[in-house]
């Protein structure tokens, strides 16, 4: 398994994508947790799409997805 360093490294060098979605995959709980408790219940529904916002500079501008990691 490759450390989060490693993963920040190949991001940041060569826009890896597999880096990317293995980052992605391994914190996306963690991140859909802390925005679900940040959003107010009105907006609970969109959460996934807010998690996927905050990679989406990573992944090349992929905005407008919906679903979770298993979308990748």
């Amino acid at each position: 398994m490759r450390s989060d360093e490693q993963l920040i490294k190949k991001i940041k060098r060569r826009s890896d994508r597999e880096a990317a979605d293995e980052l992605l995959q391994r914190y996306y709980r963690d991140i859909y947790a802390f925005i679900f408790q940040q959003v107010s219940q009105a907006e609970t529904l969109g959460a996934g799409d807010h998690g996927y916002g905050i990679f989406d500079f990573v992944r090349g501008g992929t905005a407008g997805r919906s679903g979770g990691p298993e979308d990748l």
